[in-house]
């Protein structure tokens, strides 16, 4: 089956966007434009039941301070795309290894894993019996 890639940069603002806020601060657009922090690019691999379809889809999202993998996840299902299938918090510490997934190839758990300065990087299920994107079977 033949991956098709999809990509989105939902974090550039628009121009209006830009304007409206550098009144607020009493800056240029330009100002705010090259104020903008570092982004990491998140290939996930996605995977549709219904349409037995594979898939990388690629988003740009801001990084920040101490950010996991696992916070990753979660800011590109909350600002970006609220489609996006993975197992969210259960301990929070790495301990019950609900949330494992593959990071460029290699298992890791994502709520105790930071992204650290990786500008790229590839998301994929950690197991073979994938129900839907990030989320496999335990059975």
């Amino acid at each position: 089956m033949k991956a098709m890639t999809v990509e989105r940069d939902a974090t550039r603002p628009c121009h209006a966007c830009l304007a409206r806020a550098a009144e607020v601060k009493g800056k240029t657009p330009i100002d705010e434009v090259t104020a903008m922090e570092e982004f990491i690019q998140a290939r996930i691999a996605r995977y549709s039941p219904d349409e037995h379809k594979k898939w990388i889809e690629e988003f740009k999202v801001p990084l920040s301070t101490g950010m996991t993998f696992q916070t990753l996840l979660r800011y590109i299902y909350e600002n970006m795309d609220p489609t996006l299938s993975f197992r969210d918090y259960r301990c929070g510490r790495g301990s019950c290894n609900t949330c494992r997934i593959k990071v460029d190839g290699k298992a890791i758990k994502p709520c105790a894993t930071p992204v650290g300065s990786a500008k790229e990087v590839l998301l994929e299920p950690a197991g073979t019996k994938v129900i839907k994107d990030l989320v496999i079977s335990y059975d």
